[in-house]
């Protein structure tokens, strides 16, 4: 009930009281299973979460890469969770302004998604406009507008034309076409 809670509060913006409630559900997990579980590490990867959207990226790193050791720990690396760990982390490095170490954690999570959950499925088409997004922030404007391209692709084969994942991945390379034509010419 306090993991619910919790995930409401985190999609209203209620960031202090979505971390009340994960505090509460993770002591309730760490009872019930154990430090090194699943479920616990799902927690973590919340709480990370609600603490990127905050702006406190050391706390979030810090509470991903936790999610990640029990991931690894428990699930392997080739896993579904354990990529979603990997792109958090990315996030909160490209957030930092770190993209090297953001692309590299990226690039994980996308082998993992490719491996387990194919080319087709809305995660992997997210990790590739992340990477997108990233590697145009780092210069790599070429490499950054395919992946763009590509993750539309997936998102109109995923979801449809009139999605919003999929308008938002149009909007994204709309802006990103933008930008690099400002700098063009």
């Amino acid at each position: 009930a306090y993991m619910g809670l919790a995930n409401t509060h985190f999609c209203m913006g209620n960031n202090a009281k979505a971390l009340k409630s994960y505090n509460k559900a993770l002591r309730i997990y760490r009872t019930m299973h154990g430090e090194q579980h699943p479920s616990t590490a799902g927690v973590y990867n919340n709480m990370a979460s609600t603490h990127h959207s905050m702006g406190n990226c050391s706390q979030a790193l810090e509470l991903h890469d936790r999610a990640l050791q029990i991931y690894l720990a428990t699930l392997g690396e080739q896993h579904p969770d354990t990529a979603g760990a990997y792109m958090g982390m990315g996030l909160a490095h490209d957030s930092i302004g770190n993209c090297s170490q953001a692309l590299e954690l990226y690039g994980k999570a996308l082998q993992i998604q490719l491996a387990t959950l194919g080319e087709q499925h809305s995660d992997t088409a997210a990790t590739i406009g992340h990477m997108g997004d990233t590697l145009i922030k780092a210069g790599r404007m070429v490499e950054g507008m395919q992946m763009a391209q590509r993750s539309v692709r997936l998102s109109k084969n995923a979801f449809g034309e009139d999605h919003p994942r999929t308008r938002f991945s149009a909007e994204r390379l709309a802006f990103q076409t933008f930008e690099c034509t400002l700098l063009f010419h």
